[in-house]
């Protein structure tokens, strides 16, 4: 199959069913570390996954001697049960966003110091550009942790079927305090936790992109945002730079989640893989060209992918075959050209890449599940 490096943002925790199934399409997937592991980590089940090539992690600013304490403050916000860790927990992606004046930025650095210190680390003896990037850190730490709590929860109300809910029902009565019934109010919780917050993933994009500066991007030719509120990150960017419009061009469909043990879906993943490899090379060729080439304005859509052999159509016939929807739920990538605008320049972001060798137009895909 034809390489095609991509890169996810702002996602820094992969290892969850409802990526997966983005290695389908990723030929590795690379994401942003954080933090590098510590040398005597523990081998993981999901370093099968780097080991196979389906992804790859990216680590622009290491910490280097100060990883140890890194780990002990995020163990400390993970676990413990005192009234330090529940300051530590409140300090939410939103409590840590970037700031509009400097008053709040001035009280953002003095919290991130305030962590340091308790930590030995001593703030005074570190630059204001590295307190930004441990800020950085743990708005993505933070958010990690966030994130696998309210999936946890959201799986344990699933869980609940009609008859436990109806005996909840009765030991509350009819309604609650406030006159909603459980009923309802679960499923306003459930709701709240599958809806993207637009501020929480504004805020994990601008700590993204603080330590994604820190290094000469990878060559990567397709840009994968983990939602739309993600995309919109770069929608904005690039409608305020005004060289064009950004244009959907592909839709390919994606099973909506692959819950199986890492060895399993290495399995699956590797199959799918050598039955669309004619398809996948195709979809690449014209991806990759349609990113090359001039682009007359206007263009109808319909002309920039025509679509040969109709691969679009074998590749959604090949996902349900190997993903059936009734046991995998659904989902789809959405392909964006963005032209004359590469997505490393709209971000002010390096490359290693030559740039007389760099594609004309960026191309970003939207994960919908």
């Amino acid at each position: 199959m034809t390489p095609f490096n991509t890169l996810l943002f702002p996602d820094t925790d992969i290892f969850r069913e409802k990526l997966y199934p983005l290695f389908l399409v990723c030929q590795p997937l690379r994401y942003l570390q954080a933090v590098e592991p510590a040398a005597n980590q523990e081998r993981m089940e999901t370093d099968l996954f780097m080991e196979s090539g389906l992804c790859q992690a990216y680590t622009p600013a290491p910490l280097g001697e100060n990883l140890d304490r890194f780990q002990h403050l995020i163990n400390d916000i993970r676990h413990r049960k005192d009234d330090y860790a529940a300051q530590l927990t409140s300090l939410t992606v939103a409590g840590l966003s970037s700031s509009k004046n400097e008053k709040s930025g001035e009280a953002r650095s003095q919290i991130v110091s305030t962590l340091l210190k308790n930590h030995e680390v001593s703030a005074d003896k570190i630059s204001a550009r590295e307190i930004a990037l441990w800020q950085a850190r743990l708005v993505l730490a933070i958010a990690e942790i966030l994130e696998r709590e309210e999936a946890d929860l959201l799986q344990e109300l699933y869980y609940l079927d009609d008859k436990e809910l109806a005996m909840f029902q009765e030991l509350q009565g009819e309604t609650s305090s406030d006159g909603k019934s459980l009923v309802r109010e679960l499923e306003e919780i459930r709701t709240n936790l599958q809806n993207p917050r637009p501020g929480e993933i504004r805020t994990r994009f601008q700590a993204w992109l603080k330590l994604m500066g820190n290094k000469p991007l990878p060559d990567i030719h397709l840009w994968i945002a983990g939602s739309r509120d993600a995309g919109d990150e770069i929608f904005n960017r690039y409608e305020k730079k005004g060289p064009g419009t950004a244009t959907p061009v592909l839709r390919l469909s994606l099973p909506g989640k692959i819950e199986v043990s890492p060895v399993h879906l290495i399995n699956q993943v590797e199959q799918f893989h050598r039955a669309a490899a004619e398809i996948y090379d195709s979809i690449v060729r014209d991806l990759k060209e349609l990113c090359q080439n001039g682009i007359a304005s206007p263009t109808p859509v319909e002309s920039l992918l025509p679509g040969e052999d109709d691969y679009v159509e074998k590749w959604d016939s090949l996902v349900d075959e190997h993903f059936p929807s009734n046991s995998h739920s659904s989902a789809f990538l959405t392909f964006y050209l963005l032209p004359e605008c590469s997505i490393a320049e709209l971000l002010s972001l390096d490359s290693e890449t030559d740039v007389d060798t760099q594609a004309k137009h960026g191309l970003m895909a939207i994960l919908h599940t």
